[in-house]
């Protein structure tokens, strides 16, 4: 059993009408309402998605010509890779092909505060608490943040980021470096960005739309390796730092590990 510390609630998946016109020939898109998606910008071929409502009709999916690549629940739905030739002839040979999607899904943040509660403490609600995370240090030890995204600089344009430890570069980023713009995103992953605007965003890149749980906090970033060492550094760093500038600290760490007894006697855990 791997033991995770995670202090937050992660981004709602929600589905959303995808509001570009769907491209292709008018005849198909018109009989079929079909959502073209590109499977790459220099492949003719478009990814569909198709499923037989009536399960009787005898019809295997995976036996119709085209180069399918999944099928679901057995022969209920497949995915095609095809160029617009194929595809004519998929559906004039069966008619009784339907278009499987009109929706496309895309993560989205503007739930996860209602559904948690966080509305009653954070500002504009009736009756909230009006708490932002203003005066206070969220710690982030976890694969670095993307410094130029706007969700983490405040209404003047200014960083809220206050110190950018590298572990894996070796360096320390300081606020003013930030503010300039001159440090690079080493965050490859987007985990500890995605993180980092959960807990922190302000919401600015959305007009305020998807930000995080406390949107006017300052920031300690740590870009770590990982090892329990470097993350004990790490979070140590950011308290000396939040205590040198008077504030006080949270850290979060969304990581997990499958060594040790996980029941809070082992050395890391202790530390911590």
């Amino acid at each position: 059993m791997a033991w995770a510390a995670a202090l937050l609630i992660p981004a709602v998946l929600t589905a959303s009408p995808d509001r570009h016109t769907p491209t292709g020939p008018e005849s198909l898109t018109g009989r079929a309402g079909l959502q073209w998606l590109r499977q790459s910008q220099t492949s003719p071929q478009l990814h569909h998605l198709y499923w037989l409502p009536d399960p009787g009709a005898g019809v295997a999916l995976a036996a119709l010509p085209g180069s399918s690549q999944r099928t679901f629940r057995g022969t209920r739905g497949a995915v095609w890779a095809l160029d617009e030739a194929e595809l004519r002839a998929l559906l004039k040979a069966n008619p009784g092909l339907e278009p499987g999607s009109v929706e496309r899904c895309q993560p989205a943040l503007d739930e996860a505060r209602i559904a948690t509660g966080a509305e009653f403490v954070l500002p504009g609600t009736s009756g909230s608490l009006g708490l932002s995370g203003a005066g206070v240090v969220v710690g982030m030890v976890d694969t670095g943040i993307d410094p130029s995204h706007p969700d983490f600089r405040d209404a003047q344009g200014h960083t809220r980021i206050l110190a950018y430890w590298d572990q894996v570069e070796g360096r320390v980023w300081s606020q003013a470096e930030l503010d300039a713009g001159s440090v690079p995103n080493r965050d490859d992953n987007g985990h500890g960005t995605h993180v980092a605007g959960i807990a922190a965003g302000s919401g600015l890149a959305s007009q305020g739309q998807f930000g995080g749980f406390a949107p006017q906090a300052n920031l300690l970033i740590v870009r770590t390796t990982f090892l329990e060492s470097d993350v004990l550094s790490g979070v140590q760093w950011v308290f000396q730092q939040a205590q040198s500038r008077d504030l006080p600290a949270v850290v979060n760490l969304s990581l997990e590990s499958h060594i040790g007894p996980h029941d809070g006697s082992s050395w890391f855990e202790q530390e911590l």
